[in-house]
C-alpha cells in the first residue's frame, strides 16, 4: 500500500538529538571556522561524510554550503558506523553525526568535536561549542524522536498512551538508560 503521513496521527515527542561536527584527532582543523575558511581557500579538498541525501547530516552540510560558503564534497556511506570508520581512517575530512556515534571516540581522543548544531550543548561532549555560540546561526537541525499512531486509533486510547509515556519519560530509568546513554535531550510534548 501507499503509506504517507496522512495515515498517522501524532502521539508524543519525547526527545531529540543535536548533531556534532567531528574530525579525526590529528586533523588540522580545530574549529568550524577553520574548516569553512580552508574549504574556501582550497576548493574541493574537504569532504564531509554522511549517510545519504536528505538525512540530517546532509541537511547540515547543505546549510554550511548555502549560508557560509563551504566548498566541500558530500560523500555518502551506508550507515553511521561506516562514516565513523572513514573519519578515523582519514578517508574523509569531517562528519555531522549523532553524538552517540561519536562520544566514545571523542572521549578516547580519536576524534575532535568542532561544533554542535543548534543552540543546546551536548552534555556528553561539553567541550563542543554550539553553532549559535560560534555565530553560525543558520546551521541548526535536531532530530526529533517520538511516537505516531494510526489515524484510526481512538482519541481516548491516545490520551492513555500519552499519560503512560509521560510518566515513563520522566523516570530516572528513562533518563539514565536511554537519554544519557544515547546522548539525547529529553523534551516531552
Amino acid at each position: 500500500t501507499d503509506m504517507n503521513m496522512s495515515y498517522f496521527k501524532p502521539v508524543a515527542m519525547f526527545c531529540w538529538d543535536s548533531y556534532v561536527l567531528v574530525v579525526e584527532k590529528d586533523s588540522q582543523f580545530n574549529s568550524l571556522e577553520d574548516l569553512i575558511e580552508y574549504s574556501k581557500e582550497h576548493p574541493g579538498e574537504i569532504t564531509l561524510a554522511g549517510t545519504g541525501i536528505g538525512t540530517v547530516d546532509h541537511v547540515l552540510y547543505e546549510q554550511m554550503v548555502d549560508y557560509y560558503g563551504l566548498n566541500a564534497e558530500y560523500v555518502s556511506f551506508d550507515g553511521g558506523g561506516n562514516v565513523v570508520s572513514a573519519i578515523l581512517g582519514g578517508h574523509v575530512t569531517a562528519n555531522w553525526c549523532n553524538p552517540s556515534e561519536a562520544d566514545a571516540q571523542i572521549e578516547a581522543g580519536n576524534m575532535k568535536a568542532l561544533a554542535v548544531a543548534g543552540d543546546a550543548k551536548v552534555e556528553a561532549i561539553p567541550e563542543a561549542p554550539t553553532t549559535v555560540e560560534l555565530g553560525y546561526d543558520q546551521i541548526q537541525f535536531q532530530q526529533y524522536r517520538g511516537i505516531l499512531a494510526t489515524k484510526n486509533m481512538p482519541d481516548e486510547n491516545i490520551e492513555k498512551l500519552v499519560e503512560a509515556l509521560e510518566v515513563a519519560c520522566q523516570s530516572d530509568e528513562f533518563q539514565t538508560n536511554y537519554l544519557d546513554v544515547n546522548c539525547l535531550v529529553g523534551d516531552f510534548r
